[in-house]
């Protein structure tokens, strides 16, 4: 079920992307992407890439993914800890990110940046994999198991 504040996120996208769809190589440009739609974080990969460790429980995330943009919003409690978007470029087995605003002090050193992950659809789960580039030269690396609720 959505909670009403990414229903009005995925809402808002809709609104705010292209009303044609990106094409992505090696489709026609009426074929959405596999990784386009809503999404819900419920764990992360060990480092093997291999074993799913699940979401703590103790806040929820969601990401939209959109017409060649993304954004995604962390929730606790029903109420907004963070939020961020920007382009997005999809590729066969791989996804760029560049994040052109985030709500927080603490994410803008992520603003501007692009991110290249690596993804792959398992069991219907999009394993997400790469490293976030602050723009002092830190990385941290990215490794999330998202399932389509929409």
């Amino acid at each position: 079920m959505l909670r009403p504040i990414f229903a009005l996120a995925l809402a808002s996208v809709a609104v705010l992307a292209p009303a044609t769809l990106q094409a992505w190589p090696g489709a026609d440009s009426k074929t959405p992407h596999p990784l386009e739609g809503a999404w819900r974080l419920v764990g992360t990969l060990a480092e093997n890439d291999d074993v799913v460790e699940p979401n703590p429980g103790w806040f929820e995330e969601y990401k939209v993914v959109a017409d060649g943009y993304f954004m995604w919003t962390s929730l606790k409690d029903g109420r907004i800890l963070g939020h961020a978007g920007g382009v997005a470029r999809m590729g066969r087995g791989t996804y760029t990110e560049r994040v052109d605003y985030a709500s927080e002090a603490r994410m803008q050193s992520i603003v501007g940046e692009r991110h290249l992950f690596t993804w792959k659809l398992v069991n219907g789960h999009w394993h997400h994999v790469g490293t976030l580039r602050t723009a002092d030269g830190r990385t941290s690396r990215v490794a999330e198991v998202w399932e389509r609720v929409r």
